[in-house]
This record gives structure tokens, C-alpha cells and sequence, in this order.
């Protein structure tokens, strides 16, 4: 009986010893809260705003495109003290064509609380297939393409960007500072200018058209949280007859991920030259207030807003502007332009400013 009483005893003190230890504050700097990643593309199509397709061979046509895989090799944030916090955990392959308007969800994970700087992307790999033709790169093969025409596969010649992983780095500062909320950030991206056509000799057979990547992804992102830009469907293309400025519209959609509603009581616009192959991003305006009216200027509680704002291309200042800074625009090429663009909302008692920088536009100058 003495023995059943001390084992009783032991697993007694055992057990309290085992709540204690559950129960014991875990320190600040050790506790970790919710963080999501989502993925989607930022560009939206609207009827009267669509493509203007040109003769220069490096822009693609979008009705080509019927696959843009991209194996991401690492997706990681950087924290205050510079250290990579991975978000997969293997390589992920994407079809990111398929995303346009809709939104991929990353694995959750859980990280540390406290201040994060910076998205670090690691791109290793393509699979894309345009006019019919599947061009395949990655940094662990010879790039490739095979012709569908004649389901003729050639691999001499062939250029492949992946001698090492394509890197991109987004400044992006933000805070995980609670343990019960989940924090989301949304990437964004533009396939259609992720890309170009390229002219290929293949022997025997004649000039076949593939795409390729381009260095210069154009990824951007937000925190999910308050009103914040979703989309936008800019011009496609813009053909200039003659040296004149030309009038179009962007429509930019929003939602507010708190469901309180808002008005954008303003906004400016500031058109930013990314150069023949969209990799340059230097100001050739002033970022001015657009005082054209928005269409509509209130945000819904719920669902996506979409927002017509009409802008300028002023070609001549513009071109002037790039001269003075040393680029010289050549008749009948095409170059690309980002509109960027600061809104001020208020919503739910509060006004804040977010600045977005658009998909790059095709201009073709007269």
C-alpha cells in the first residue's frame, strides 16, 4: 500500500512539473505569429482598353501565350537583423499565367515577432510555351525549344538567362508584432511583360517565334491590410502617329481587406521610362496631381472597386526629358513607360497615402 502511495506521489509531482512547463511565458523575442504569402498577376483586362499589338518582335502578344511556368527556388524575407527566413521549403513550380485576376495562396508558416525589411525571390528555372513553341531554361539544363509544328526539339543556340538564379530583392518593411493575427502579403507581377519574343533560325525549317524571360520581372508587393490596389489594366500598347500627347486610361481595382469602405480624395501621376527592355526605372516627369476626376472615387466595404483614371502621355516633354538625361528615342521603336501613382484615402477615420508602380507600358514612337 506505502508503494501504490509514493508512485501516486511521483506521478502527481510529475504531472504539475509537466503543466508548469507548458505554462511557462515563452520570451518575446522567441514567440512567433501567423504569416501568409499570396501570389497573383496585377494586370486585368477591360473592354475598350485593350492590346495595340506592333511590328517590333520583342513585345509578345498575349493571345500566343499559353503557359509561363516559373520555378521559384526560394522565397524568403529578411529580418532587422539580416537574416533569411524561408517561406517554401523546396522549389515551387507556378503556371503564374493562370493567376491573372485571382490569387494563390502560399503555405502558411509561422515566424518570429518583429520587424521584416525585405522579399527575397530565387527564380531557377522556365517553361513557356508561345506560338505553339515550348521553350524550356532552367540553371540544371541547356536551354531548349522545341517547334510544334514538327515536334522538332533544338538546343543549339539557344539563350539561356539561368548561368545562376534570376534574383530579385523587395525593399518591403513591415512588422509581425501579435501572435493571433494572421499577416498576408500579396506579390504582384505582370506575365505579359515578364516576357519576349524571340526570333529563332531554325535549320531547315525557317524563322520560328518562342518567348523567353526577361531579367527584369517586375514584381511588387503589398500588406494586406486597409484599401489597397489590387490591379490595373493599363494600355497594352501605345502607338504615337505623330509627336502629339496622348490620351488613355488606366483601371486600377481596389479592396478593402477591412471592410470599412473609403473615398480617394486624390491622386498624382509620374510616367517612369524602363528603357527597350523594360529593365530601367528612371523618371522622366515630375509627380504631378491629376485633376481629372476619378470614376468612381469611393472604395466598397466588400468585394473589388474598379476606378477609371485617365492620364497623359506627354510625348514631346517626355522625350526632351530623356535627351537631357541622355537617352535619345529612335522613330518607329518601341520602348516601355510605368505609370506610377500616389492615392490618398481615407477610410474608417483615418488618411493615408500608398504610391503603386504600374506594369510597364509599350510605347511605339512615331
Amino acid at each position: 500500500m506505502k508503494t501504490r502511495v509514493l508512485l501516486l506521489s511521483a506521478f502527481f509531482l510529475m504531472f504539475l512539473w509537466s503543466c508548469e512547463k507548458e505554462n511557462v511565458d515563452v520570451p518575446v523575442d522567441k514567440q512567433k505569429g501567423s504569416f501568409q504569402m499570396n501570389i497573383t498577376d496585377a494586370r486585368c483586362e477591360q473592354d475598350g482598353n485593350k492590346s495595340v499589338k506592333t511590328d517590333t518582335n520583342d513585345i509578345i502578344d498575349p493571345e500566343k501565350l499559353t503557359k509561363f511556368e516559373v520555378t521559384f527556388s526560394d522565397i524568403s524575407i529578411r529580418d532587422s537583423a539580416n537574416n533569411l527566413i524561408p517561406i517554401i521549403s523546396t522549389s515551387l513550380s507556378i503556371d503564374l499565367r493562370v493567376f491573372r485576376g485571382t490569387v494563390k495562396e502560399l503555405i502558411p508558416i509561422e515566424i518570429t515577432l518583429g520587424t521584416y525589411n525585405a522579399i527575397v525571390l530565387r527564380i531557377s528555372g522556365v517553361n513557356i510555351v508561345y506560338d505553339n513553341n515550348t521553350y524550356i531554361a532552367s540553371t540544371t539544363q541547356q536551354a531548349q525549344v522545341t517547334i510544334g509544328s514538327v515536334s522538332q526539339t533544338i538546343s543549339s543556340g539557344i539563350p539561356n538567362p539561368f548561368t545562376t538564379e534570376l534574383t530579385y530583392e523587395l525593399p518591403f518593411e513591415f512588422q509581425i508584432g501579435d501572435t493571433t493575427n494572421i499577416n498576408s502579403v500579396r506579390l504582384f507581377f505582370d506575365v505579359e511583360t515578364a516576357c519576349k519574343e524571340i526570333a529563332f533560325d531554325a535549320p531547315y525549317i525557317g524563322t520560328v517565334l518562342f518567348a523567353g524571360i526577361r531579367d527584369d520581372f517586375n514584381i511588387d508587393a503589398i500588406f494586406e491590410q486597409n484599401i489597397q490596389q489590387i490591379k490595373h489594366s493599363p494600355p497594352l500598347g501605345i502607338v504615337i502617329e505623330t509627336p502629339n500627347d496622348i490620351a488613355y486610361y488606366g483601371i486600377h481595382t481596389f479592396i478593402d481587406f477591412d471592410e470599412k469602405g473609403g473615398t480617394i480624395n486624390s491622386h498624382t501621376s509620374q510616367h517612369v521610362f524602363r528603357g527597350d527592355d523594360g529593365s530601367l526605372k528612371i523618371d522622366v516627369e515630375t509627380m504631378e496631381i491629376n485633376s481629372t476626376p476619378l470614376s468612381p472615387n469611393t472604395v466598397n466595404s466588400t468585394g473589388e472597386t474598379d476606378i477609371r483614371a485617365d492620364e497623359v502621355f506627354k510625348y514631346v516633354d517626355i522625350k526632351n526629358n530623356l535627351a537631357s538625361k541622355g537617352y535619345d528615342l529612335e522613330s518607329g521603336k518601341t520602348y516601355y513607360f510605368s505609370l506610377r501613382k500616389t492615392w490618398n484615402i481615407t477610410t474608417d477615420g483615418q488618411t493615408y497615402e500608398i504610391t503603386r508602380l504600374c506594369e510597364p507600358i509599350p510605347v511605339t514612337c512615331p
